[in-house]
């Protein structure tokens, strides 16, 4: 285990980067993980110790939680200090399993976790004029990374675009991944990440039947809508699977089964799932 030892900054990390650091963490109380800062001294290589800031996070009830309920965070910081000369490494106390934020993310992506640590450090960058000519494997990952975020906020653009004729009439929406945080997780882990529309039905656009028991079939437009969704996201590689909610259950079915559908329906849900070969995003 890499020795850590307790040490003075001084001018290493500077007061205005921890407390901008601090703010950050603040969003970690919401969820009940409780975090410390300390400064230490950081053995990366196990012989020269760098100045370092380090966050102790767990669960403030001493249970588990998952890397995705602290992605948030650690997105922000990332993106906070991209520009500067400080690295970011994670690990699990008492382990000798450090590594950087990337490869820490994909190594622990829905693993239980009860404690990590995070070591904010000094790490001057190589020059701009050399990184113009040096390719490395974190290089290649980065640009892999931004391309897939550049793309998925496109697909997510166009989505908002269709969705615009269910706000027309009066029908709201959520679309999830929501935000650029959101859409960065989905970026890096691929699967396993929620991406679907939730859509809120104001019965005022379904007819009423004869027998006023319920609601009839949904206007051809919002039929329309749904196909043009499906169509969308089968050309960028997703399978869409659809629900409907009414008072006490949710039915699966498919878009074309959507014009059968009566009764007090409150929600369409449509998700989206990678196909087994599928444009790769």
């Amino acid at each position: 285990m890499r020795y850590l030892k307790s040490y003075k900054l001084f001018e290493s990390v500077s007061a205005d980067i921890k407390a901008d650091i601090e703010d950050m963490l603040l969003e970690l109380t919401d969820y009940q993980i409780e975090y410390s800062v300390t400064e230490l001294k950081y053995y990366k290589d196990g012989i020269k110790g760098e100045d370092c800031l380090r966050v102790y996070i767990k669960d403030n009830q001493d249970r588990f939680f998952r890397l995705e309920d602290i992605m948030d965070v650690l997105l922000r910081i990332k993106d906070y200090l991209k520009e500067s000369d400080y690295s970011i490494d994670l690990g699990i106390p008492n382990s000798d399993d450090y590594l950087d934020i990337d490869n820490f993310m994909k190594e622990f992506s829905g693993e239980e976790l009860y404690d990590i640590n995070i070591f904010i450090y000094n790490n001057p960058r190589i020059s701009p004029f050399k990184r113009k000519y040096t390719l490395t494997g974190n290089d290649i990952f980065e640009s892999r990374f931004v391309s897939k975020f550049e793309e998925l906020k496109e697909v997510i653009s166009t989505i908002k675009d269709i969705c615009q004729e269910f706000k027309d009439n009066n029908c709201n929406y959520q679309i999830e991944p929501s935000n650029d945080i959101r859409i960065k997780v989905m970026a890096l882990q691929g699967k396993g990440v929620p991406f679907y529309i939730d859509i809120d039905i104001d019965r005022r656009i379904i007819k009423q039947d004869e027998k006023r028991s319920g609601f009839g079939p949904f206007p051809e437009w919002f039929i329309e809508t749904c196909r043009r969704i499906e169509d969308y996201m089968l050309s960028e590689g997703f399978k869409t699977l659809v629900s409907v909610r009414y008072p006490t259950d949710w039915v699966n079915l498919d878009i074309d089964e959507l014009e059968e559908q009566t009764g007090l329906i409150q929600k369409v849900f449509l998700e989206f799932i990678p196909n087994e070969v599928s444009k790769e995003i």
